[in-house]
């Protein structure tokens, strides 16, 4: 029943070494679409990571083991708060880090969706960037991510952007900010628009109507994996069920702590004044509806979830309620 099956794999199987090491065919040599160096246990592994800002950098440490499972279990994005980073300018920005201490042309080459960045070779396979046309063929059935309900994303963003908010739109209140991000994930997964809250030199509304559509039917055939970030633990126990891959400590860090809302909480909605983003709540909707479909179809329990991941308590995957 493990979805991954489906997508078609190629060649090759590597076992347990670096990458780079193991092949010397270049990345120019091998289609994108063919995960000639992905292999293992007969499966491709390989990903596309759909991330849409504030919506779980951490899901990047469980794409990179399950991508090769002989990277060090130590392995980790760093926290660059607490650990010295020499390549990422902020302290948000151990995902960079930590593409240049594995690089992906050693560890991961060909198996993940390489964006524009500003990682190593300017490129950066965590990057928020939207689904082209091309991307969503190469990658088809591969694409893995995380969703959130669109209320606390806006506010999360609000939070997190507060210099780009103020310097180059000089919005001050949480619903405006609500509203000039309106259908970011929509527009992203239908490949309309890279995000404009990460955008350095963006400074008016975007007036590109969101193909919701197209976003949905893109959910529903692109993904072998969908999580939700108000789930995180319970997705992490679906991403290794889907995988058959392991389950790691550091797989429910959360990398991105935010010291003005406590790590269950979420954020007061009250400041929304109403509103609702018409786009992106209809697109998470679905994504929730997939996630408890995938749950109930995997028969996941809170015994089959501490088997997995057995330092973790029952409770963190499911509320009393649900068990």
């Amino acid at each position: 029943m493990v979805r991954i099956g489906l997508a078609s794999a190629a060649s090759v199987l590597l076992s347990g070494a670096p990458f780079g090491s193991a092949l010397q065919m270049s990345p120019s040599q091998a289609s994108p679409g063919s995960g000639d160096h992905c292999m293992h246990n007969g499966e491709s592994r390989r990903v596309a990571f759909f991330h849409v800002p504030k919506t779980g950098t951490s899901l990047g440490n469980m794409i990179a083991h399950y991508v090769n499972a002989s990277l060090p279990e130590g392995a980790v994005v760093p926290d660059c708060t607490k650990e010295q980073c020499t390549h990422a300018e902020l302290d948000s920005q151990g995902q960079l880090e930590f593409q240049y201490q594995y690089p992906v042309d050693v560890w991961f080459r060909d198996c993940l969706w390489m964006k524009d960045g500003h990682g190593p070779d300017k490129k950066d396979w965590f990057s928020h960037h939207e689904v082209s046309k091309e991307d969503f063929a190469a990658f088809k059935g591969r694409f893995v991510g995380l969703f959130r309900r669109p209320d606390q994303r806006a506010l999360s963003s609000f939070n997190s952007f507060k210099t780009q908010r103020i310097e180059q739109y000089r919005i001050y209140s949480e619903d405006k900010w609500a509203k000039l991000i309106e259908g970011t994930a929509t527009k992203m997964l239908a490949g309309q628009e890279f995000p404009i809250e990460v955008q350095p030199f963006a400074s008016s509304r975007s007036y590109i109507k969101p193909k919701l559509d197209l976003a949905l039917s893109r959910l529903n055939e692109g993904f072998m994996f969908v999580g939700l970030l108000e789930r995180y633990a319970l997705s992490v126990c679906l991403f290794h069920t889907i995988t058959e891959s392991k389950c790691l400590r550091h797989d429910v860090d959360n990398m991105r702590k935010n010291d003005l809302r406590g790590d269950d909480d979420e954020w007061d909605t009250s400041v929304l004044n109403g509103y609702t983003d018409p786009y992106d709540t209809v697109l998470y909707k679905a994504a929730r509806d997939r996630f408890w479909k995938d749950v109930n179809d995997f028969k996941l329990t809170a015994d089959h979830c501490q088997s997995l991941c057995p330092w973790m308590e029952k409770s963190a995957f499911f509320k009393q309620s649900e068990m």
